[in-house]
């Protein structure tokens, strides 16, 4: 008998605002730790961090309505960028989101690389 555990998918939040999900600091934290098909729901903020996705999943920004607040923003960090392979064999490519695996469905949030 052949028996394999199924990751189901799941629903989590990064950030301080309500709502009842498990509760991460960091959206790329938020996206390495839960199963593909998932989704990660960001509160208003700034976060200044790089985002890898390699699986199927929903990024989706959220309104605070105890604040008012509606804005998700992922800005550069701080210190050396992480960088991915160029498709076209050029010079590696440093990158605020990068998708490669999916699909994807990002909504709701600002990518800030100024």
């Amino acid at each position: 008998m052949l028996s394999a555990a199924t990751a189901w998918s799941a629903t989590v939040k990064v950030g301080t605002c309500t709502g009842n999900y498990p509760t991460y600091s960091t959206i790329q934290t938020a996206v390495s730790s839960v199963p593909a098909g998932s989704s990660v729901l960001v509160c208003p903020g700034v976060y200044p961090e790089q985002v890898s996705i390699n699986k199927k999943l929903t990024l989706r920004g959220l309104a605070d309505p105890v604040t008012g607040m509606d804005a998700a923003i992922i800005t550069i960090p701080s210190g050396t960028l992480a960088t991915i392979p160029d498709p076209q064999g050029g010079d590696p490519i440093a990158y605020q989101v990068a998708v490669t695996g999916g699909p994807v469905t990002i909504s709701n949030i600002t990518v800030d690389g100024s």
